[in-house]
């Protein structure tokens, strides 16, 4: 459905987290709603800063998931991946 690029930047007074996702223009909305749970999810922890969906306005196919913390990009990995 989709191909997914993740670029992580990090230092140890917060990480920035971005993914590239591009999908079929006619799976977008329905990608968007698969997102909302998890966003809300990612929104809870308060080590969250923000946790933005946009989709390119030139090329529809493109969702952009943008999503700060206040830890570094070790401290995320560990967390999501431990199922915390």
């Amino acid at each position: 459905m989709s191909q997914v690029t993740q670029i992580t930047s990090t230092c140890e007074a917060g990480t920035i987290i971005t993914l590239n996702a591009w999908v079929d223009p006619s799976n977008c909305e329905k990608y968007l709603k698969l997102f909302e749970p998890l966003a809300a999810e990612l929104r809870k922890h308060p080590e969250n800063l923000f946790t933005a969906i946009c989709v390119n306005p030139t090329d529809p196919g493109h969702i952009r998931i943008v999503h700060g913390w206040t830890k570094a990009s070790a401290w995320f990995f560990e967390v999501s991946c431990s199922g915390r």
